[in-house]
């Protein structure tokens, strides 16, 4: 589902961990993000990956049509909404970008698109709206401050705090609402996520997906801290697929998941809405890969949108899908 992605790969390769050597698996634009986001408690939470121009050609030039209109905006869901406001304002088309990354749970999170940034555009743009220059940033507002009162808040009738803060450099752009904030994507500080096995086993289940989750809270309300990732991949209606990868802690786990995943898809409900699951994705295979990964690949019903798995997660079906 993803092409070669060109400036992007260009951009994470020059700056690939040294720890990546641990995994054979051949490179993808996620396992190469992953080595540019530092492992801490806020990233294993939450990691969000998306690749806006690739899953734009998939679909046909536009975001919101089937067979991957709810997977649009991955990556970079702070500004989704705003996409065909910000580029005249701006400077930067997000919904262009090779590849898009936001990591950690607000309000320490920050956002990263890669390939297609005019870093003398961006200047330009923001200092037009009264940025100023911060080391090596530009800061359109103070540290974690939200306000309506800004220029571009008031243009987007809508705070813009995940902008106060951007950097620009060799095609890319980093955001967050603070400078401290961008220390958690596009940096090559260790140990990174890169080099978690467990983090890095999801990822490779995964393979190389057009939008992707990563996170070891599954739930808002979960004590316990389990490794999933959701993907939605393809390159056309004929193969939209979505995954569903879990990490175990053994073999008899992992069994146990497979079975518990093939009964609850093809016969189980869904707690939230109450469809069965068949409903909502068909031709379902769940199988074991190495590192106890239990993967189940699905696919959207004819005339409809793949993203069932992503929305599950959010609105905490997904929790009661694969158990405590």
């Amino acid at each position: 589902m993803w092409p070669a992605v060109g400036i992007a790969a260009a951009v994470l390769l020059a700056g690939c961990s040294s720890s990546s050597h641990h995994s054979s698996t051949a490179r993808t634009p996620l396992r190469d993000a992953l080595n540019r986001i530092p492992a801490n408690d806020n990233t294993r939470a939450w990691v969000e990956f998306g690749r806006p121009k690739a899953l734009l050609a998939a679909n046909g030039g536009s975001p919101a049509r089937v067979p991957y209109g709810n997977a649009f905006g991955y990556g970079m869901s702070d500004l989704a909404g705003y996409a065909t406001l910000l580029p005249p304002l701006v400077g930067f088309d997000p919904s262009t970008a090779d590849v898009a990354v936001s990591a950690g749970r607000p309000p320490t999170h920050a956002g990263w698109l890669i390939g297609g940034v005019d870093a003398a555009k961006v200047e330009q743009a923001l200092t037009k709206l009264g940025a100023k220059k911060d080391g090596a940033t530009l800061r359109l507002a103070p540290d974690n401050q939200i306000s309506l009162d800004g220029p571009l808040s008031s243009r987007l009738q809508a705070p813009a705090i995940m902008l106060n803060v951007v950097s620009t450099g060799d095609g890319s752009l980093r955001y967050g609402p603070s400078t401290a904030s961008l220390d958690l994507v596009g940096t090559s500080k260790e140990p990174t996520l890169g080099s978690d096995d467990t983090v890095t086993a999801v990822a490779d289940c995964l393979g190389d997906p057009l939008a992707a989750i990563l996170t070891d809270q599954p739930s808002a309300k979960s004590t316990t801290h389990r490794e999933i990732g959701i993907g939605v991949s393809g390159t056309s209606s004929a193969d939209a697929a979505e995954q569903l990868c879990v990490a175990t802690g053994s073999s008899d786990a992992a069994a146990a998941m497979k079975t518990r995943l093939q009964n609850e898809l093809m016969s189980g409900r869904s707690q939230r809405t109450g469809s069965p699951w068949s409903d909502l994705l068909t031709g379902v295979s769940v199988e074991v890969l190495a590192g106890n990964v239990v993967r189940a690949t699905a696919h959207p019903p004819q005339g409809r949108s793949a993203g069932t798995l992503p929305n599950a997660l959010e609105n905490g079906d997904l929790a009661t899908l694969i158990g405590p």
